[in-house]
């Protein structure tokens, strides 16, 4: 973490001290229970707790300083009075942003923001790279990961940008003030703020309008399906393959283009890589192996090697950095525990990346017997049963394979599959996971566990592997 100055924060935020400032703050944090001696505890106020009935734990667990909106002068610590913490937070960080002069590179998208963080980060090279912590991507997050920025330290920072209601985007995205933009994706992810497809894309286009002069947008070509990407006149670079996405998008050729796609097995090399052509403009071309993945996963690599051309980084070092890439928990892990192969992507789930982990899924395990573990879609509005159908039609069942299905809209889901045309006799539609447990013992062949984060279905995983495998690492 930089060393801030405190005598800044009362200029930038218009707030008073309550006591004498420390001499310096080495980070914030909003969480007594992780806040490391020498941060600022920011006290946040929402409807199921308020952080000011927090700060004597914050002083306890060394907390330099802490910004309220109201002082309390039983604990002694000093307290930088605010009328709106959340706000003051916020200043702070859009003001200590302009202190940093290394490429500010924004993520945003529908899905595949927080693994195409952590993939530029690979191939920018890590050292002296500065990224958010985990998913922490909203109003809070953006602007503690921007603190975190240090001038001394860090050559470039990559902020991942996550929003579920309009005016969001804007907001966000002024603090950031990005060299760079990456739009993953515009799909049907929080449609009960959002409404629908266009108001997704409206507030993901937002971001450009962000950038800084001389800034560059990267995206993949599905998103000129939509009017605010189309008629964008900034400098773009932009996906055309057709792994990224509708083929029937008209998109610009030449040095503004880039694809990845895949060209087969390398010889002599496991099912775990692949081989794929990388082309960036007229003049970068090469063959690449990568982490055998699923064609979104593989679009998130695309989008990591454009940006890093754009910052300049050879593509001879991509390579090696690429081959290094492992999946976070729950996003896209492939295991083999015990008699069965699991495909693990349960962090979160909406129609775009369930369709990319079916398809991933039924691509690395053609032959054996499939059991189908689905928790249902979260926020996708009125339009939620639509949904859930849309995607059981487009299960690829065979004889042998099963289904689990779990949540509200586990019915849709089953109507989907009898829309299709498909044998419902293997598909189980359960209360809880004790019930999925049950259906799952026995089975031996590949499982996919797939759903949005509220069903947690890493806990169908065998426990005794899942206390060893994830009890020391932290899932985000």
């Amino acid at each position: 973490m930089p060393c801030h100055d405190p005598n800044l924060f009362s200029r930038w935020t218009g707030g008073v001290w309550e006591g004498e400032p420390p001499d310096r703050v080495f980070g914030f944090s909003i969480d007594t229970r992780e806040i490391r001696e020498g941060e600022m505890f920011v006290a946040i106020s929402t409807a199921r707790r308020d952080g000011h009935r927090f700060l004597r734990d914050a002083r306890t667990k060394g907390a330099a300083a802490a910004l309220v909106r109201e002082p309390d002068p039983r604990v002694d610590i000093p307290q930088l009075v605010v009328t709106d913490p959340v706000a003051a937070l916020q200043a702070m960080a859009a003001r200590h942003r302009t202190h940093f002069h290394g490429p500010i590179v924004a993520v945003t998208g529908s899905c595949g923001k927080t693994s195409t963080k952590e993939l530029l980060a690979l191939v920018l090279g890590e050292e002296g790279i500065h990224r958010n912590e985990g998913n922490l991507n909203n109003h809070l997050g953006v602007p503690l990961s921007l603190l975190g920025l240090d001038p001394e330290r860090h050559r470039c920072g990559i902020v991942e940008i996550g929003i579920n209601r309009p005016g969001e985007m804007s907001r966000l995205a002024a603090l950031v003030q990005p060299d760079v933009v990456v739009v993953t994706t515009v799909g049907a992810a929080h449609l009960e703020g959002l409404e629908s497809l266009d108001g997704v894309a409206a507030e993901k286009a937002a971001l450009l309008d962000a950038l800084r002069s001389g800034g560059t947008a990267v995206f993949t070509a599905d998103c000129l399906r939509f009017k605010p990407f189309r008629e964008w006149r900034g400098d773009a670079r932009i996906m055309v393959s057709p792994s990224a996405g509708d083929e029937t998008v008209p998109a610009p050729g030449g040095d503004n283009t880039f694809s990845l796609e895949p060209t087969g097995i390398p010889a002599g090399r496991d099912v775990g890589v692949e081989q794929v052509a990388w082309a960036f403009g007229s003049s970068d071309r090469s063959d690449l192996t990568i982490p055998r993945v699923s064609r979104g996963m593989r679009n998130n690599i695309a989008l990591a090697c454009a940006v890093a051309a754009c910052l300049g980084v050879d593509s001879g070092a991509y390579q090696e950095r690429l081959l290094r890439w492992r999946a976070a928990p729950f996003r896209g892990e492939r295991l083999r525990i015990g008699a069965s192969d699991y495909y693990i992507d349960c962090y979160n789930a909406n129609p775009q990346s369930m369709i990319d982990s079916i398809e991933a899924f039924e691509s690395m395990f053609p032959e054996c017997s499939r059991m189908y573990v689905l928790g249902c879609m979260e926020e996708l509005g009125p339009s939620a049963s639509e949904w859930h159908e849309w995607i059981g039609e487009r299960l690829l069942l065979r004889e042998g394979d099963a289904v689990i299905l779990i949540g509200p809209y586990a019915e849709s889901y089953r109507d989907g599959i009898v829309r299709s045309g498909r044998s419902v006799r293997s598909v189980r539609v359960v209360e809880d996971l004790a019930e999925a447990r049950t259906e799952l013992d026995g089975f031996r062949g590949a499982i996919l566990l797939k759903g949005s984060r509220v069903y947690g279905l890493e806990a169908l995983l065998p426990e005794n592997w899942r206390a060893s495998a994830y009890g020391g690492r932290k899932v985000c």
